[in-house]
């Protein structure tokens, strides 16, 4: 009876490993929960932002929008001095490139719920990874041709010599599209790491 009590009571040593273990993964709930929460309110700021912008630009000027300057335009133009035609365009390319960044920072949102609730393999939580990847590689995108299309609609209605065409690389673009191919590699690679784990328990 002695060596059965000996055998099934667990060790100090295998007691201190799970608890480390539950330590160590109530800290990624924590630390994803906070995560979670700060990017859905980071997000509704945003989306207010560009209702706002939206509502200016087609003349609901409630926040003096039609007063501000058109960005990368030399000399300034004011968006009041544009027709209804161009401000409608440049609100169209403003709320994309807004939309395609609330929508990454939606994928990274659900990528910090699934570690959240310790999800780390499960086949939705690769597939955003690889989601969010392919949405950071879109908004880079986004960020180059802001330039040029608004320098372009935001001159055309002037004389043809006037008229601009600007092209503007700050850095940020690319750090955004090689943050996107390092999403969509982790997420590839830790997918067939998920299959690999799952053949070996089969074959065990």
């Amino acid at each position: 009876m002695s060596f059965l009590r000996k055998n099934t009571t667990a060790s100090p040593n295998v007691m201190n490993t799970s608890m480390e273990k539950t330590k160590r993964l109530a800290r990624i709930s924590r630390l994803s929960a906070v995560m979670k929460w700060a990017l859905t309110l980071f997000m509704a700021f945003f989306a207010i932002i560009g209702v706002v912008y939206l509502a200016g630009l087609l003349g609901l000027d409630f926040a003096d929008i039609l007063e501000e300057t058109v960005d990368y335009i030399e000399p300034e133009r004011r968006y009041g001095d544009l027709g209804f035609g161009q401000r409608a365009i440049l609100a169209l390319i403003g709320d994309a490139l807004l939309g395609a960044f609330l929508i990454t920072l939606w994928y990274v949102r659900k990528l910090f719920s699934a570690f959240q609730r310790h999800l780390f393999f499960a086949a939705e939580t690769l597939s955003d990874m690889v989601r969010a990847g392919i949405w950071f590689l879109i908004f880079g995108i986004f960020v180059i041709l802001e330039v040029p299309l608004t320098t372009v609609v935001g001159t055309y209605d002037l004389p043809e010599g006037q008229r601009q065409v600007s092209i503007e690389f700050s850095g940020g673009e690319l750090l955004f599209m090689f943050f996107g191919v390092l999403f969509i590699v982790f997420g590839w690679v830790m997918r067939e790491a998920a299959v690999i784990d799952e053949e070996n328990k089969q074959f065990i």
